[in-house]
């Protein structure tokens, strides 16, 4: 998986790369369709719809306590994924993922194709 280390970025919104919309946090309650999860110091803090289905936990699946390493099950089953990863000045790491779907893929193909 691709990362994108943010030293100076704690203060600002990281939006998603696919589409724009900003990700979750303070201002913003839900993320893109794009959007995977949070991990702030290693600990899942939030996720996207599409995070458990590309972790195999199924419809009903949670992942928080789930025992997999998340970005690694990720990197596994999108290739497509990108990680920002952001330090603060108190040593907290939050990383955000994210990850292009398949309609996107097919979509960029096609217009590759024109």
């Amino acid at each position: 998986m691709q990362t994108i280390r943010l030293d100076s970025w704690h203060t600002r919104s990281v939006h998603c790369p696919f589409c724009g919309e900003a990700a979750p946090g303070r201002d913003v309650i839900t993320g893109c369709s794009h959007y995977l999860y949070a991990i702030v110091n290693g600990d899942l803090t939030d996720y996207g719809s599409r995070l458990p289905e590309i972790l195999g936990l199924g419809l009903e699946g949670d992942p928080f306590g789930c025992g997999l390493d998340i970005p690694a099950v990720v990197e596994a089953a999108a290739p497509n994924a990108l990680e920002f990863s952001i330090g603060n000045p108190d040593g907290d790491v939050l990383r955000i993922g994210f990850a292009a779907r398949e309609e996107d893929l097919a979509a960029a193909e096609l217009m590759d194709l024109l």
